[in-house]
């Protein structure tokens, strides 16, 4: 898989919480290759996996020109949006 990002994710590995969090491109890579839930209803895509105990790191992607194109990315409480997708929305 050749996953590529946008500027906006370039830029989020930049930010603080990202930073502080120790977020980096394997985490995201890793969430796309093995994702507890993937929600592909919606355009660009979802795909949620464990960060930690404690957060989930989403990743919003779409396929674009046969790459996995990465367009965000954040982390959130464990549970907060899986259960959304699981439940279908």
């Amino acid at each position: 898989m050749r996953v590529v990002y946008t500027k906006h994710a370039k830029d989020k590995f930049l930010d603080k919480e990202v930073v502080k969090l120790g977020i980096k491109e394997e985490h995201i890579v890793g969430v796309l290759e093995d994702p507890i839930v993937v929600d592909k209803v919606i355009n660009p895509h979802q795909s949620i996996g464990w960060f930690s105990k404690t957060l989930s790191l989403s990743v919003i992607w779409k396929i674009e020109k046969g790459n996995t194109k990465v367009i965000t990315f954040y982390v959130a409480g464990k549970g907060r949006y899986e259960s959304k997708i699981l439940q279908g929305r």
